[in-house]
C-alpha cells in the first residue's frame, strides 16, 4: 500500500516538471506594449514594456516558427529587433514560470513607394511637355524629386518641362520617399518627337483622272507617337479613327463639275506634330464623243469583208474604241484613226453592229445599233 503511494507521488511530481517546461498560459496581464497590434513598423521595431508587474522575469518577442525576435529581462523594459514578415507574438514569464502570451502582429514597410512615370506618349515628348509621377506605397508616401540628365528640377507630382531640340534623349529620373524614410527610384528615357506623321501609301496618285460625284482618297501613314488625321475641306471618313497600328483612313469627297481638284490630308501625331500631304487630280464625268464615219447603214445587205472607220475625242484622251457584232466585244482600237475590218461570214445572216468609245476616265459611249442582213 505504502509503495503504491510513492508511485502516485512520483507520477504527479513528474507531470509538474513536464507542465514548467512548456509554457502555461496565465490570465492577461496588465503589461502594456508599444508599438500596439497592427502598428505600422520599419527596420529595427524598438519595444517598450510599460506598467510591468515586479515578478516578471522576461518578456521575449517571437516570430513565426518560435524564432526570437527581441527579449527584455529587467528594467528598462525595452527590446529591439527584426520583426520580418510582421508576424509576431510576446511572452510575459513571471518568476513562478506562468506565461502570458499576447499576439502581436504588424504592418511591415521595409521598401520604398513604388514609382510610375507617365506621359502622354511611352518613350516620346514634345518639346516642351508635361509628366507626371505615380506613388504607391503601404504607409504614406512623403516626398519625391524629380531629376532630368542628372539635375534636380522639381519636388511636385506634376511636372511640365522643356526638353529641347528634336531627335534628343533625355534620362528622367524620379526618387521618392515614404514616411519612414524608404527609399526608391524609377528612370525612363525619353526621346523629343517633333515630326509630323509620314505617309507610306496615299491614294489615288498625283494627276489622277478620276470620274464619278466622289472622290475616295486613302492614306496610310505611320508615326511612334501614334496619329490623328483628317481630310480638308469637310470630307467625310468612311472609316473607323485612325489607330496607331493600321495608320490606315479613308474618306471622300463630294465633287460637281469636271476640272481639277487637290485633296489635302492634314495629319496630327499625339504630341502635336503636324503634316499635310496634297494631290491634284482631275475630275472628268463627261462622255467621249463618238462618230461612225464609214459603215453600211441600218438594214444594209452586207458581204465579204465590212470596212468601219470612226472619229473618238475627249479633252482628257480617248483610251479605246470597241468594235461591238451582235452584242459582243470582237475588237478593239487604241488609236486615233480608228478602224476595223469585219468579215461578214462569221457572224450569221442577221448583224448587229455597234462601236463603244471609252475616255482615260471610264466615261462611256456608245453609237445606235445598225442592223445588216447577209
Amino acid at each position: 500500500m505504502g509503495m503504491l503511494r510513492i508511485a502516485a507521488v512520483a507520477a504527479l511530481s513528474s507531470s509538474l516538471i513536464i507542465s514548467a517546461a512548456v509554457p502555461a498560459f496565465a490570465e492577461t496581464s496588465t503589461v502594456r506594449v508599444s508599438p500596439a497590434p497592427y502598428s505600422w513598423v520599419h527596420g529595427e521595431t524598438a519595444w517598450t514594456f510599460t506598467n510591468v508587474p515586479d515578478d516578471v522575469v522576461d518578456i521575449t518577442v517571437m516570430g513565426g516558427g518560435g524564432r526570437v525576435i527581441a527579449r527584455a529581462t529587467g528594467a528598462p523594459w525595452t527590446a529591439t529587433g527584426d520583426v520580418g514578415t510582421g508576424v509576431a507574438y510576446i511572452d510575459i514569464i513571471d518568476r513562478a514560470g506562468k506565461v502570458t502570451r499576447r499576439y502581436m502582429n504588424y504592418i511591415v514597410d521595409n521598401a520604398g513607394p513604388a514609382i510610375e512615370i507617365n506621359s502622354l506618349v511611352p518613350g516620346r515628348v514634345s518639346q516642351t511637355d508635361e509628366l507626371n509621377a505615380w506613388l504607391t506605397d503601404p504607409s504614406t508616401p512623403a516626398r519625391l524629386e524629380w531629376w532630368i540628365d542628372g539635375i534636380l528640377v522639381s519636388t511636385s507630382m506634376q511636372i511640365k518641362h522643356t526638353f529641347g531640340a528634336g531627335g534628343t534623349t533625355h534620362t528622367v529620373e524620379v526618387r521618392a520617399w515614404d514616411r519612414f524614410g524608404n527609399q526608391s527610384s524609377k528612370s525612363r528615357d525619353f526621346v523629343v518627337d517633333t515630326t509630323g506623321p509620314q505617309a507610306a501609301f496615299v491614294s489615288p496618285q498625283a494627276g489622277s483622272l478620276l470620274r464619278g460625284d466622289r472622290i475616295w482618297s486613302t492614306v496610310q501613314v505611320a508615326d511612334p507617337a501614334g496619329i490623328f488625321g483628317s481630310f480638308a475641306g469637310g470630307y467625310t471618313s468612311s472609316a473607323p479613327p485612325v489607330t496607331e497600328t493600321s495608320g490606315k483612313i479613308v474618306a471622300y469627297r463630294q465633287v460637281g463639275a469636271d476640272g481639277r481638284y487637290t485633296l489635302t490630308w492634314r495629319l496630327s501625331d499625339r504630341l502635336g506634330n503636324h503634316s499635310s500631304i496634297s494631290r491634284t487630280v482631275t475630275v472628268d464625268n463627261t462622255r467621249p464623243s463618238l462618230k461612225v464615219t464609214k459603215a453600211p447603214k441600218n438594214k444594209a445587205k452586207v458581204k465579204g469583208t465590212v470596212k468601219v472607220t470612226a472619229a473618238a475625242g475627249d479633252r482628257n484622251g480617248v483610251a479605246r474604241v470597241e468594235l461591238l457584232i451582235n452584242g459582243k466585244v470582237v475588237a478593239k482600237d487604241l488609236k486615233a484613226g480608228y478602224a476595223f475590218s469585219i468579215n461578214t461570214k462569221r457572224y450569221g445572216k442577221t448583224i448587229k453592229f455597234q462601236l463603244r468609245a471609252y475616255d482615260r476616265a471610264g466615261n462611256v459611249t456608245t453609237t445606235a445599233v445598225r442592223t445588216w442582213k447577209r
